[in-house]
């Protein structure tokens, strides 16, 4: 009789919270949907960082005529050999500031740990502007660089956890379309005013960062996770519209009572942690081995073979814009076409892009009048190069880098793949170069082709979809077998409609006894 009894006490308690939970579904399905300009004013303010990276890395290439020759605007020599450190010292300090990065939006959190990191962004252009020789360049760039990168990990983490999962794809796109916008924004400007003039331009981004950053809360998550439901409870509300959000935050607050942050070495205690390291680890290595840097190396090179009468300073704007168009046609296709779609037709493209650019090469290497008709084919390769990037392999993987993660590990884990991610493009930066001397610049594009078409099979077999699914739903995905190909159905519309009738039915049965 007492089995009975505490059997029937259990069915009963599970039977009154499977209720419970349809209730609050049905009455969080009744009120208003949430306006997002919040959300997506607190995305703009936070990727302003990604702007102030985009300015590192796009500081180099107007940098470079006005630091070495007869055309320098400096007081002292930058050899060529020096300038090349210059120009990848970025990546390095990138690659050193991931793990503290992790640590501090665990401890701190997502909005302190970039809110902090503008004092440091502004010190390193203060270097650069005031240089008296390349040494204070070195640090500025190293220091400069180092912050980007502390951008790369905490953004990321931030627009993921404050986005509504509808919205998520895009606003995870801002990270990349910023950076891109950083870019084209020094290009443009360092077209027409001087360095000097072009470094202070620099400095005052990381401010202006710092004075609109400030005004944004911290993601319910962090709030939750440091035992702060009453703050998480506002800071939801506000990214929300101030529409009601308790069955929203009930949710988060079960998600972040069932999981605890853990060192660094039990990062792969959980088949969907396992998987989750491989993907992003993955996705990351796709971008950087895609040839995206040997392409931008290429780029004024062939605009001259094209007979283009642009100046170099202007067909790097001509490309950038290209970039930038393509980047925000990024932001509004990828909640509709998914992330797998975007990142496989992305890697399929540039694989046949660089296969083509390497059999202009050679052809161009054996003999020059043989392709010299041909000049606008390298042209609209390229283009299309830099569409397809911009499409697919420079936003996803840092959009997934906020999705893929549990909570757990989120910090650690998003820091060592961002590490690796800048460890890629120091090598591929610094040794490119070197690569070409000794093979030549068609056996290197096709050896790209080859890590793209690899690149392509990692996607397909081992990525799984993230759009339009949940934090909660995507960890599901990943601790289940063959995440990569279930992932479309798992969480249909039809086995959605069939848990609701399973739980309706468990009440009928209670109301039975």
């Amino acid at each position: 009789m007492s089995r009975m009894t505490s059997t029937t006490t259990l069915v009963t308690g599970s039977v009154d919270s499977v209720a419970a939970n349809l209730k609050a579904e049905e009455a969080a399905a009744q009120n208003p949907k949430p306006r997002r300009l919040t959300q997506y004013i607190a995305a703009v303010s936070a990727t302003l960082g990604a702007f102030a990276l985009g300015n590192v890395i796009g500081w180099s290439s107007p940098a470079s005529g006005r630091l070495q020759g007869d055309t320098s605007e400096v007081d002292f020599d930058v050899s060529a050999s020096e300038f090349a450190w210059v120009g990848s010292l970025l990546t390095i300090g990138a690659a050193a500031s991931t793990f503290p990065a992790g640590i501090l939006v665990e401890r701190v959190g997502r909005k302190q740990t970039m809110f902090w990191t503008a004092l440091p962004f502004i010190f390193g252009w203060a270097l650069i502007l005031f240089a008296s020789g390349v040494e204070m360049l070195y640090a500025g760039r190293l220091i400069t660089g180092f912050c980007g990168g502390v951008f790369s990990v905490a953004c990321n983490l931030y627009v993921g956890e404050i986005a509504e999962k509808e919205i998520r794809g895009a606003l995870g796109t801002l990270f990349q379309l910023m950076v891109v916008v950083g870019i084209e924004f020094v290009f443009v400007l360092g077209a027409f005013i001087s360095l000097t003039a072009l470094n202070a331009v620099c400095l005052s981004v990381p401010v202006i960062f710092g004075f609109l950053f400030f005004w944004m809360p911290e993601t319910p998550q962090f709030h939750l996770k440091m035992k702060r439901r009453e703050e998480a409870h506002r800071a939801l509300q506000w990214f929300r519209g101030g529409a009601d959000c308790e069955f929203e935050l009930r949710e988060m607050q079960q998600n972040s009572e069932s999981q605890r942050s853990v060192p660094v070495t039990r990062m792969l205690d959980t088949l969907a942690a396992r998987r989750a390291l491989m993907v992003s680890i993955g996705l990351m290595a796709c971008q950087q081995l895609s040839g995206i840097n040997a392409v931008v190396f290429y780029t004024e090179d062939l605009f001259k073979a094209a007979g283009s009468s642009l100046e170099s300073r202007y067909s790097v704007i001509v490309v950038g814009a290209v970039q930038l168009v393509a980047t925000v046609a990024a932001l509004l296709v990828i909640d509709r076409l998914g992330r797998r779609l975007l990142m496989s037709a992305s890697q399929a493209a540039m694989a046949a892009c660089t296969l083509f650019l390497g059999v202009y090469l050679y052809f161009r290497e054996v003999d020059e009048l043989s392709v010299s008709g041909l000049g606008w084919l390298p042209i609209l390769l390229i283009c299309i190069y830099f569409v397809a990037f911009s499409l697919g392999a420079g936003p996803i993987p840092w959009l997934m880098l906020g999705e893929l993660f549990p909570a757990e590990i989120k910090g650690s884990a998003s820091a060592l793949s961002a590490c690796i991610n800048w460890l890629i493009a120091f090598l591929v930066t610094r040794f490119y170069g070197d690569l070409v001397s000794w093979l030549n610049g068609s056996s290197t594009f096709w050896i790209f082709t080859i890590l793209l078409l690899a690149g392509l099979a990692f996607v397909h077999f081992f990525v799984p979809e993230t759009r339009g699914k949940s934090l909660d739903d995507i960890q599901d995905i990943l601790a289940s077998k063959n995440s990569a190909h279930n992932n479309l159905t798992q969480f249909s519309p039809n086995s959605i409609a069939l848990s609701k009738k399973e739980q309706h039915h468990t009440v009928d049965m209670q109301q039975r006894f």
